[in-house]
């Protein structure tokens, strides 16, 4: 609609100024030999100027935000124009086809009278938001906190828009405007001026506009203003995320918190790569499962396969994805268990799978230390099984979701997805390609640490921890699961991936933001209590062991673990022997795993 309206307008003012042109150069007098001409000239121009103003991209900028740089396309794309123009009247018409042939003068003119009116519309939206709409004084008396461009750009649509803001003031540190003004609004020393500067205006939100800050930074901003009194803070995407909106500011979250950097994988060809392919997930209705069927749907690949136990868990997720699939889209929900051979090996022979994820596994740290039968059974032997049909029905890629807590495993739970690493490590001779991909907790997760603390603030508190020094690498599950796309493109064969989880999180700094997130404070109306480590838990997890290096990819999230020490050949599969035999006698289970992890850590 803004593309038809400005040409329209072009049109229009192209037809006057070619006719102002001819008049002012004559005296104010319509000579007859060009009233004959003139619609072919106009057509010609029109199309010239189109041309060139569509080149300088003059048709597709923001008419709210039109400036200097708008300004500079203008000039370059008229004197563009009067070049052209000119070199063509004077060295084709006027050589070849006099009759058609125009005063130098009226052209000149005619330039400078379009680039005056073309300019003048384009500015018109700009100086009715600025000068005659009154400005947005309603809504809540708000700070932002980071004096820069996009703070700039914030003030001036908040104050056009009915976002139920209103800007009092910006908070910086270490800006160079601290005590100048942007917009007529004063820049404040966030760390000195800031309880005063929030009573003195009445400050009722705060927006977080800090696209360049790290999770601690965010987090020291969010207690620094929660302190000073304030609820409702809000905030600013990065500018990784960033599309002009005021209508993308949020209240915050614990994902911004973390605020880890935007994601950014090789879609094109991670999609062109699975397109066309039969992929199994299992695990598809969990947590990391569930969602890699998403991201499928998402790279337009054509045949899934999601298997799961969870039957609910199936279903929400058929139904979810039921109204956005392609009718080129087949997606297949299976209720079965990767501990049934007869089921799996249906599945491989019926269904041919090429790629497979394979996320099913239990992840449970103190359930299974009381079960570890079970941890063997699904977390080693259920990964066997499907280890040994991808590699008899020639799948082309395997890719085994892996934890931190297979690293240097003090936990049944981690010894056992340690083992499933080293099944698939020692797949190497398979025409299939064999890889794990390790990261740590996702945030959001069935079971995990986040919704366990919401649901305990719910209930008034206590908010209980484990240890007060235990720390933690989260990322979101989102991000978790582009990770591991783009592992799988670059995989080879039995390597271990290892994913950049950024800083580990104190739990106890994890919980304290949730608190005041819930618009409480901790240790006032929610207790914090340390309850002592459980088996097999650690203080701080490790993505990779102190004997491993990296070896990096093209990916710089992505690396792959080396491994030093060399296995015996024959170790992995005695101690699957052994699991296999003892699998319905925990006290054995657990004093092969016990052996397992005692060996490996020696």
């Amino acid at each position: 609609m803004r593309f038809a309206v400005l040409l329209f307008g072009d049109v229009l003012i192209s037809v006057f100024s070619l006719s102002m042109a001819i008049e002012l150069r004559f005296g104010f007098v319509f000579p007859e030999q060009y009233k004959k001409i003139f619609w072919q000239w106009v057509l010609a121009l029109v199309l010239l100027k189109f041309i060139l103003l569509y080149l300088f991209k003059l048709y597709s900028f923001s008419l709210r935000f039109v400036g200097i740089v708008e300004f500079f396309r203008l000039i370059k794309a008229f004197f563009l124009f009067l070049v052209l123009a000119r070199a063509v009247n004077l060295w084709l018409l006027r050589v070849y086809f006099p009759a058609y042939s125009l005063p130098s003068g009226v052209i000149i003119i005619d330039s400078i009278v379009s680039f005056t009116l073309f300019g003048f519309i384009r500015l018109l939206k700009r100086l009715y938001h600025e000068f005659l709409l009154p400005v947005n004084a309603k809504g809540k008396r708000t700070l932002i906190v980071g004096a820069n461009i996009k703070s700039e750009r914030l003030i001036k649509d908040m104050r056009l828009s009915k976002t139920g803001l209103f800007p009092m003031a910006v908070a910086d540190e270490f800006s160079e405007k601290l005590g100048k003004e942007i917009y007529g609004l004063p820049v404040i020393d966030f760390k000195q001026d800031i309880t005063r500067t929030i009573r003195m205006n009445r400050i009722e939100t705060a927006l977080i506009n800090l696209p360049k800050a790290g999770h601690k930074e965010v987090s020291d901003v969010f207690a620094r203003l929660k302190k000073a009194g304030l609820n409702d803070i809000r905030i600013v995407p990065r500018m990784d995320e960033w599309k002009e909106s005021v209508n993308q500011i949020h209240a915050i979250k614990i994902e911004d918190l973390l605020s880890r950097q935007a994601v950014r994988i090789d879609f094109k060809n991670i999609s062109e790569n699975l397109h066309d392919k039969m992929v199994m997930v299992t695990g598809g209705a969990g947590s990391i499962g569930s969602e890699i069927v998403r991201k499928l749907r998402e790279l337009r690949v054509q045949r899934v396969v999601a298997v799961d136990m969870d039957e609910s868990g199936l279903f929400n997720l058929q139904q979810e994805l039921l109204p956005l699939l392609t009718d080129k889209q087949q997606f297949l929900y299976v209720v079965a268990s990767i501990c049934s051979q007869h089921k799996m090996n249906a599945l491989f022979r019926d269904h041919a799978p090429q790629v497979v994820f394979h996320a099913a596994a239990y992840k449970h740290v103190p359930l299974m230390e009381e079960y570890p039968e079970e941890a063997a059974r699904v977390n080693v032997l259920g990964t066997r099984r499907m280890v040994m049909l991808a590699d008899q029905y020639k799948v082309e890629k395997f890719v085994n979701i892996s934890t931190d807590k297979a690293v240097k495993p003090r936990s049944v739970m981690g010894a056992s997805k340690r083992l499933a690493e080293m099944i698939c490590q020692d797949m190497g001779r398979s025409s299939t390609h064999f890889i794990s991909v390790r990261f740590g907790n996702v945030l959001g997760s069935r079971g995990s640490v986040v919704p366990l603390f919401l649901e305990q603030i719910r209930r008034g508190g206590p908010v209980t921890i484990t240890h007060p020094d235990v720390n933690r690498y989260f990322m979101t599950i989102p991000e978790a699961v582009l990770l591991v796309m783009q592992a799988q493109y670059l995989s080879r064969n039995g390597e271990v991936f290892v994913l950049e989880m950024g800083e580990p999180v104190r739990i106890v700094d994890l919980a304290q933001n949730l608190i005041r997130l819930n618009g409480l404070e901790p240790g006032k109306d929610i207790e914090i209590v340390f309850t002592g480590l459980r088996p097999g838990e650690k203080l701080f997890e490790e993505l990779l062991t102190a004997e491993e290096g990296v070896e990096k990819t093209i990916h710089k999230k992505v690396y792959i673990a080396k491994f030093k020490k060399p296995r015996p050949a024959n170790g992995v599969q005695k101690i699957l022997a052994e699991i296999q035999e003892a699998i319905d006698e925990p006290p054995k289970i657990r004093k092969i795993l016990d052996r397992f992890m005692q060996a490996y850590l020696n």
